[in-house]
């Protein structure tokens, strides 16, 4: 089984898979295992110099880069929550996840700021979505705190560790409410808390979605290549399949059918799909 929380289960994934890929961007920006967990750590460092505590809410306002995943973790290492607001909301759904967070910060791309109330504590992120070489300073690299390493905190089913919202489609987003508990049930229904054996996995929603944030701890633990992708096009999860051979496709029926209907669909080998 994994470790009782995503945490703990990054730190232990680092130990067992180094230097392999952990997350890939479609631009070809990567983090290894060692790098997450080390600039996750200088992360929750800087969090914790901000004020976030133990039961502190975070709010993401990123696109699904390598800064979402490094502060999602950094703040699991504090025990803060942390809610994602899609890059797709309106301004107006924007303001509605905020009122309804009333979060103790938000980390936002500059472009994703229309909405967020005046008075909000903001941390702007501002830098590349990461480097290709020289490891992982570039990563949130104003809100680190190099060298600094976060409290551990004792494993408690019960903490609350992500709050994940609707997209809005049916109303004004709603957020859903997750603990350790309930994300180790997902990765024993969805893996049987295996360790490795995770090959390469596109990440088929935003990261604030709940088919992202409530799966990276199992997909973690298989030290799996989680290959993200800002806005989701048939044509590049297509390529992706074929380029590594990856045993499974997932996603929503309608984007299985933009898949089987995208005009290069016959062009690639897809032998290595089982399901």
């Amino acid at each position: 089984m994994p470790p009782g929380t995503i945490a703990s289960t990054i730190t232990v994934a680092a130990r067992l898979y180094g230097d392999l890929a952990a997350l890939r961007t479609s631009s070809g920006e990567s983090m290894s295992y060692a790098d997450l967990d080390l600039a996750s750590d200088e992360a929750a460092a800087g969090l914790a110099r901000r004020g976030l505590v133990e039961g502190s809410v975070l709010l993401l306002s990123l696109p699904s880069g390598l800064e979402y995943a490094v502060a999602y973790l950094a703040a699991a290492k504090l025990g803060a929550v942390t809610a994602g607001a899609n890059p797709r909301l309106t301004p107006r759904e924007r303001r509605c996840v905020v009122e309804a967070m009333v979060p103790d910060l938000v980390v936002a791309d500059p472009g994703l700021l229309d909405g967020v109330p005046d008075g909000v504590d903001v941390e702007i992120v501002d830098e590349p979505d990461g480097q290709t070489t020289g490891g992982p300073p570039a990563v949130l690299g104003g809100l680190r705190s190099r060298g600094g390493t976060p409290i551990a905190l004792p494993d408690d089913p019960d903490r609350p560790v992500c709050i994940c919202f609707t997209s809005g489609s049916t109303g004004d987003p709603k957020g859903a409410w997750f603990t350790n508990r309930q994300l180790a049930a997902i990765a024993r229904i969805d893996t049987g808390g295996a360790w490795g054996g995770g090959g390469h996995v596109i990440a088929s929603t935003a990261f604030g979605h709940v088919g992202s944030m409530t799966k990276l701890m199992w997909q973690l633990a298989g030290g799996s290549t989680i290959h993200l992708v800002d806005r989701w096009y048939a044509g590049e999860v297509l390529e992706l399949t074929e380029r590594y051979r990856m045993p499974a496709v997932a996603g929503v029926a309608a984007q299985v059918a933009l898949l089987l209907r995208h005009p290069d669909f016959d062009e690639h080998d897809f032998s290595c799909v089982q399901a």
